[in-house]
């Protein structure tokens, strides 16, 4: 009989609704809610009843031996919580999106069990069974910006979980869209998709980024639901979000495992929690019986209660009874609440929905039982939903913490942010300082940058002198390459550690040099900046008196820059070779910079030419 639910995925799949009532007999599911479930099944197999009751038997020991024994590991949470995938709402057609971005991947073979578990419980999470659609259905929406195939794609893994959604999770992925992938990686992608299944390959939809440009994604997403990095405006890209969204995979794994150890499937638990008090229509054939009844049969009269419940209820061996359920959360409830059939157009009420494949009945139950089973479980999810919300309260309270300690220990650091360094002088000297401070920092840094260009320039003319050393008297090649070897490491250290110098400078931030004073360490720093600079504004003043004012120009700038490259060899030496505190645990590993220049010296004597030694 046609039913509205195929109409979820379309029109065509509502012409094989005889196909897929016939499969519903097969496997004794009186219901309509599994038909779009069932209808993956049966396009799998081309229609075939047989082999899709034989495909999801499959499906019924994959979920036995393989889902029950998923455990939800420390580096799968990590993992989720860098933002690699999470759901960002539905497409246009009513199915859940699965926003991927293939760069933040970082994949390697010791990983691919875990990764095909948390493949797993992402893929049962955004295929489940919703009250608004009973579609079962889910797009990937892949984004390969910056991808590298090396470093970020595993196409093992990716061939592997392919097979694995046709194997046991047919129909479940309906449309990957794989945006913003560059040349190499679809060189190697496309003969890869091109052998897998046809379910599987004719679902690849590669967005060229033409097309991304042109928008043809919003033909298939809304503006709210398309990222921002592909032409939309939802901002997702947070922490929060990922974070929020393995919270809720390991929720909803922890549940799903446990209905499946107690014997259900998870098709099963999914609508036990859609509908925790039984099925609509089997709550409707509860109420109209009731209607029937007199006064008096709402008494406590067994005899009334047994011929109203003894069509469906038989007393076997593995019937449930009411003494031992045990209500303590919404993942350790018996669906009791549920109807089955044993046979087919047979319904029962307040029984548990069967397993796919076979039918329970259960033994009699009382109408005070069930209703204080229902407030039980009304209370259990309240205050599930309250444990939750405050879970999730506290983790946005942790997360705004670290914010703002990181924020406050950025501005500890920063001259410009710290208002410690000016809180005892009074407010209209405040700005005062704070400009002549800005222009000592702005001199300090151009005299930094000066003095790295000159260090720069000089070293780079030893190492010219080095090199064209070697021809002139090449049997001492290998102590002038030493030499020169040694000279680039320390011309490219010298250079980084006058920018780095001149940058923090420029910045207002704290230089590691003054670490090791302690708390006052920014006052320190920015003390010397304003001394150099009166420094060196007395020794514009002293020749520029002198002299003339061009003179005083000349010599302040160049007191300036020689300080300045004091100032850096200083920091180099200091730190390249281990002596302040403040590396000293890699003191050894930078020392051993300086055991070139000791072999240099070495081959030197060993090496030199019986007349250079006879002179000596």
């Amino acid at each position: 009989m046609p039913h509205p639910t195929l109409l979820d995925i379309g029109v065509t799949a509502y012409t094989h609704q005889a196909e897929v009532d016939e499969l519903r007999q097969r496997l004794n599911i009186p219901h309509n809610y599994f038909d779009c479930w069932l209808y993956g099944f049966l396009e799998n197999k081309k229609f075939n009843i047989e082999e899709a009751v034989s495909k999801i038997r499959r499906r019924e020991a994959f979920e036995r031996e393989q889902i029950a024994q998923h455990t939800m590991t420390d580096w799968m949470l990590q993992n989720m919580r860098k933002g690699i995938a999470q759901i960002i709402g539905n497409d246009k057609e009513g199915r859940v999106v699965l926003y991927v971005v293939t760069a933040r991947d970082k994949p390697t073979a010791s990983r691919r069990a875990e990764c095909k578990m948390n493949f797993d419980m992402i893929l049962s999470y955004g295929t489940r069974l919703r009250a608004d659609s009973k579609r079962c259905q889910m797009v990937m929406l892949i984004n390969q910006e910056k991808a590298s195939l090396w470093s970020n794609v595993d196409m093992t893994f990716q061939a592997d979980i392919a097979l694995r959604i046709a194997k046991f999770f047919p129909g479940a992925v309906d449309k990957m869209y794989i945006c913003n992938m560059n040349r190499t990686l679809a060189a190697v992608a496309k003969p890869i998709f091109s052998r897998l299944p046809a379910i599987v390959s004719d679902r690849i939809i590669i967005i060229s980024d033409s097309e991304l440009k042109a928008g043809r994604l919003l033909e298939y997403f809304d503006e709210s639901v398309l990222p921002v990095a592909l032409g939309g405006s939802n901002d997702c890209d947070h922490q929060e979000n990922y974070t929020q969204f393995s919270v809720a995979i390991k929720e909803h794994f922890e549940q799903m495992k446990c209905a499946v150890l107690r014997g259900l499937s998870v098709k099963e638990w999914e609508l036990a929690c859609l509908f925790p008090h039984g099925l609509p229509e089997d709550l409707k054939s509860v109420s109209e019986r009731l209607d029937n009844l007199s006064n008096s049969a709402l008494l406590p009269n067994n005899t009334l209660i047994d011929s109203l419940w003894s069509h469906c209820y038989a007393s076997t061996d593995n019937s449930i009874c009411s003494e031992s359920l045990d209500v303590v959360t919404c993942d350790t409830i018996d669906m009791d609440c549920f109807c089955a059939a044993r046979l087919v157009g047979e319904k029962c009420v307040g029984a548990e929905l069967p397993p796919v494949g076979r039918s329970l009945s259960v033994g009699k139950r009382d109408f005070i039982d069930d209703y204080v089973e229902q407030f039980v479980l009304l209370e259990s999810f309240f205050r599930g939903s309250i444990a939750e919300t405050a879970e999730r309260e506290w983790l946005s309270i942790l997360q705004r913490e670290v914010l703002a300690r990181s924020t406050l220990s950025d501005a500890e650091q920063n001259m410009g942010k710290n208002t410690a360094l000016f809180r005892r002088l009074p407010v209209p000297l405040r700005l005062i300082a704070r400009g002549c401070l800005w222009l000592a920092l702005m001199v300090m840094s151009f005299y930094f940058l000066i003095g790295s260009v000159f260090g720069t320039l000089f070293l780079s003319c030893f190492m010219n002198f080095l090199f064209f050393s070697m021809f002139i008297e090449p049997y001492k090649a290998f102590p002038y390459g030493c030499a020169l070897l040694v000279t680039g490491c320390h011309c490219a250290l010298f250079c980084s550690r006058g920018i780095e110098l001149a940058r923090r400078t420029y910045n207002g931030e704290l230089v590691d040099a003054f670490r090791f004073i302690g708390p006052r360490a920014l006052l320190m720093q920015a003390l010397a900046c304003v001394a150099a600079l009166i420094a060196f504004f007395v020794v514009f003043c002293v020749m520029a008196s002198q002299y003339d004012v061009v003179s005083g120009i000349q010599y302040s700038m160049a007191t300036g820059w020689i300080v300045a490259v004091c100032i850096i060899l200083l920091y180099h030496f200091l730190y390249a070779f281990g002596v302040t505190g403040y590396y000293k645990s890699l003191r050894k590993e930078s020392a051993a910079v300086a055991t070139l220049y000791f072999f240099w010296m070495w081959t030197w004597t060993q090496t030199k030419p019986p007349c250079v030694a006879q002179q000596q």
